[in-house]
């Protein structure tokens, strides 16, 4: 596709025609990383998208914070930027005694550790508590939107990939709402409990992808090309 806008085909003279939702979506990412400017013509299924992933992961740890399994994938992720070696001091710090929830609440805990940065852990702690308290009080796409602020992960993702944290959290964001509204959630389990039945029965949440540039390289489906006109 480089290449071919190199030699002098104008960009919106370019297609590319593909099988399914998911190579559209794959093949857009990729195109973006190399400076392409792409429209996407396809609904793209958010619900295993790494956006939404972290933030159930995020919602896990809200819901129980004694879930060991999520808050170590959360303790992970790359948006809280802790060094790796405050992360295997953490993980190595703990037992069948000690939680890891124990410790990142604990500032003696965290400094018998000697650890670069024990205040980031200290945040995320804070965090946890803090939309834990606010969603027995706020909507629950307020605390989502808090959720996303204050953890740094909405900046994050808005720096890396802006385009695609718009699409997700957007129709995550107007998903909830709309669940709310209509009484179909009370809380945050039930927010998980939405996220974990459609994946189970393989029901996807669908985006658009958002049209940036009508002079981009079209990327589409079969059925979606359909009566339009390409050079092959």
């Amino acid at each position: 596709v480089v290449q071919t806008i190199e030699s002098g085909v104008p960009a919106q003279e370019v297609a590319v025609i593909v099988r399914t939702n998911r190579e559209v979506e794959e093949l857009t990412g990729s195109l973006r990383k190399a400076g392409v400017s792409v429209t996407a013509s396809a609904d793209g299924d958010i619900l295993r998208h790494p956006i939404t992933l972290t933030i159930k992961n995020i919602i896990e740890v809200v819901v129980n914070a004694k879930n060991e399994q999520a808050l170590f994938s959360l303790l992970h992720a790359g948006f809280w930027e802790f060094s790796l070696d405050d992360v295997f001091k953490v993980l190595s710090a703990r037992s069948y005694d000690t939680s890891l929830w124990s410790i990142i609440s604990s500032v003696e805990k965290l400094n018998s550790l000697s650890l670069d940065d024990s205040q980031s852990f200290l945040k995320v702690a804070e965090l946890v508590t803090a939309c834990r308290e606010k969603a027995s009080t706020q909507a629950l796409q307020r605390v989502l939107e808090y959720m996303l602020q204050a953890s740094g992960f909405l900046g994050f993702v808005m720096k890396n990939d802006p385009l695609e944290g718009i699409r997700v959290i957007r129709r995550l964001y107007d998903e909830i709402e709309e669940l709310v509204v209509r009484g179909g959630v009370q809380d945050l389990s039930g927010i998980l409990q939405l996220l974990e039945t459609r994946m189970e029965y393989g029901l996807p949440l669908n985006a658009q992808y958002i049209v940036t540039d009508c002079s981009s390289v079209q990327v589409m489906t079969a059925p979606k090309s359909k009566g339009l006109e390409f050079e092959v």
